[in-house]
């Protein structure tokens, strides 16, 4: 052992400019490793907070609603039937028995679960319309699945219950409206519905698509 670390002494003072190369060659590719590691993890750790943790994790949706078999088509399977315009008679949307199926979840070791009703409903104040995706929720529960709550600009979740009507907007939307917290927005809905509401917070994910065409307001049973 002593034989072998001799020779590698006698070898790096004779050599020292290939040494000092070597020991630079390698260093250097070390420390760009490091470098794009960090940076891959970085991102990784950004992607995740921005956005898998603004939404659940796993989303139920409602199921579609198809239009029962005709009694033509039933009696006469085999023969060349065809029924055209048939629309379902069951227009509710949603999930049937849906706090059961929330209890359920919610029953689970380590699992979480809030209710959403999503829709698309056309902003105004003043001269200005916006289309835009409303999402109602329960700001207790679903703080619990969503993270949305630390990308709030002003206001709080818990505002919504503050006043009547409230709405909070992604920055982005806000902006295309022309509107600030405390403002008073019209919202119409496809079914002709008009609602004054009252603008009590603002959010920023960093997700263009979402900051500018979201909004929450609060979800009533």
């Amino acid at each position: 052992m002593i034989l072998i670390l001799d020779l590698a002494r006698g070898m790096l003072r004779r050599r020292r400019r290939q040494t000092l190369v070597s020991v630079s060659g390698v260093a250097l590719g070390v420390a760009f490793f490091i470098a794009i590691a960090a940076l891959m993890r970085g991102f990784q750790g950004y992607f995740i907070s921005q956005i898998i943790d603004v939404a659940p994790h796993v989303t139920i949706k409602d199921e579609p609603r198809d239009p029962a078999p005709q009694p033509a088509v039933i009696a006469r399977p085999e023969a060349a039937v065809e029924v055209q315009g048939v629309r379902p008679r069951d227009t509710v949307r949603g999930i049937r028995a849906a706090g059961d199926k929330i209890a359920m979840l919610e029953a689970m070791e380590g699992v979480a679960a809030a209710p959403v009703l999503q829709g698309q409903a056309l902003l105004r104040y003043g001269a200005r319309d916006v289309s835009a995706s409303l999402t109602g929720i329960d700001p207790a529960r679903h703080r619990r699945v969503s993270r949305i709550e630390k990308d709030m600009i002003a206001g709080r979740l818990e505002d919504l219950r503050a006043s009547a009507n409230a709405i909070i907007l992604g920055d982005g939307l806000a902006r295309r409206l022309g509107v600030a917290p405390g403002e008073t927005i019209t919202a119409i809905s496809p079914a002709g519905v008009v609602l004054s509401m009252k603008v009590v917070g603002l959010f920023r994910t960093g997700i263009q698509t979402v900051d500018q065409a979201s909004g929450l307001v609060l979800l009533t049973v």
